[in-house]
C-alpha cells in the first residue's frame, strides 16, 4: 500500500507539473501581446534599474511537505515558505578572486497544521531562520561560502538550533557546456542543540548537483520565455552523530532526485526586478531511522511551486 501511495503521489505531481508548464507557456503568450512585454525585451544586466552593489532576493515556496535534510517536519496541510535575502558586493575584480559578497537572510515556514505548537499565539509559524553569510567567487568557477544559521521556532515546536555551514560549489558550464552538472558540497556542524532532537551535536555533509537545459517555449515567438528544465540530485550523510537516534548512528541519511521547470515572468517591467515561476517534484529515499520518523514511509514525492524576484 505504501508503494502504491508513493507512486500515486509521484504521478500526480508529475502530471500537475506538465499541466503547469503548459499553462506557463500559454500565459507567456498572452502576456507577450501586452505593451509591457516590449519594455522587457532587453535581457542584459544594464537594462534593469539596479546599478549598485546591493542585491535583493524574494522567494515564495508552496510545497506539499517539509523535509529538512530528510527529517520530516510536516507532510500535511498548507505549507508556505517565504524567504528574503540581501547581499552586499564588497569586491569585484578580474584576478583569481572575482568577487566577495556579504549577505543576510531570513526564511520562514507557515504551516496550517500548526505543527507541534505549544499554543503561544504563533501556532502557524513553525519555523523562522536567520543567517549571515560570506561568499567568495573565484575566476575558475569555484565558489566558497561560510554561513551561520539560527533555526528558531516561534510556535514553540523546538528549541533554537545553531550551526555553521561551509559551502563549496563549482560552475562547470565553461567546461561541459550543455552537460554541466554544477556540483556542490555542504558541510554543516551543529553548535547548539540538534536538528534531530538528540543530545549529541552532529556533523552533516551533502553532495549534489543540478544539470539543466533551456528549451524554447512553443508559443513564444519573441524568445522572452525560455523554459528551463533542471534535475536536482542530492545525497545527505552524517559525518558524525547527525542521524543518531540514541541507539544507532546512520551514515546514510537520504537521497533525492527531482525534476523542475522554470520560466521568467518577462511581462513584469524591469523596474520591478527580475521575476520567475517554477514548479517541480522531488523524490526522497530515506534511511530506516528517517523512515520511522516519516510514519513508516521510506519514499515520498514532494511537489513544490515557487515564485521569486531578484533586484
Amino acid at each position: 500500500m505504501q508503494d502504491r501511495n508513493w507512486l500515486n503521489r509521484t504521478l500526480a505531481g508529475m502530471t500537475a507539473g506538465f499541466i503547469v508548464v503548459s499553462l506557463m507557456c500559454s500565459a507567456a503568450t498572452a502576456a507577450e501581446e501586452t505593451a509591457v512585454a516590449g519594455d522587457q525585451a532587453a535581457t542584459s544586466e544594464d537594462s534593469g534599474p539596479n546599478k549598485g552593489r546591493l542585491t535583493l532576493t524574494l522567494s515564495d515556496d508552496f510545497t506539499t511537505a517539509y523535509f529538512f535534510r530528510g527529517i520530516m517536519q510536516e507532510r500535511h496541510g498548507f505549507i508556505w515558505q517565504p524567504s528574503l535575502e540581501l547581499s552586499l558586493n564588497l569586491y569585484s575584480g578580474e584576478g583569481a578572486l572575482s568577487s566577495v559578497d556579504l549577505g543576510v537572510g531570513i526564511w520562514g515556514s507557515y504551516q496550517s497544521e500548526k505543527t507541534l505548537s505549544d499554543g503561544n499565539g504563533a501556532e502557524a509559524l513553525y519555523e523562522m531562520d536567520y543567517y549571515p553569510s560570506l561568499t567568495l567567487a573565484w575566476s575558475n568557477g569555484i565558489e566558497t561560502s561560510l554561513t551561520y544559521y539560527f533555526y528558531t521556532s516561534p510556535n514553540g515546536a523546538f528549541s533554537t538550533v545553531q550551526q555553521i555551514d561551509l559551502g563549496l560549489a563549482y560552475d562547470d558550464s565553461a567546461l561541459l557546456g550543455a552537460y554541466a552538472f554544477k556540483p556542490y558540497a555542504t558541510f554543516s556542524f551543529e553548535t547548539d542543540n540538534t536538528s534531530f532532537g538528540t543530545a549529541k551535536k552532529g556533523g552533516y555533509v551533502e553532495l549534489g548537483g543540478e544539470p539543466s537545459v533551456d528549451l524554447t517555449c512553443p508559443y513564444d515567438e519573441g524568445g522572452l520565455y525560455p523554459v528551463t528544465l533542471s534535475m536536482p540530485v542530492a545525497i545527505g550523510m552524517s559525518m558524525y552523530d547527525y542521524y543518531n537516534d540514541g541507539s544507532s548512528n546512520n551514515t546514510f541519511g537520504f537521497a533525492s532526485i527531482g525534476a523542475t521547470a522554470s520560466i521568467p515572468l518577462a511581462f513584469v517591467p524591469a523596474d520591478f526586478g527580475s521575476w520567475s515561476l517554477s514548479t517541480g517534484v522531488n523524490l526522497l529515499l530515506l534511511n530506516d531511522t528517517l523512515e520511522a520518523a516519516n510514519n513508516g514511509d521510506q519514499r515520498i514525492a514532494v511537489w513544490t511551486s515557487n515564485i521569486s524576484m531578484d533586484y
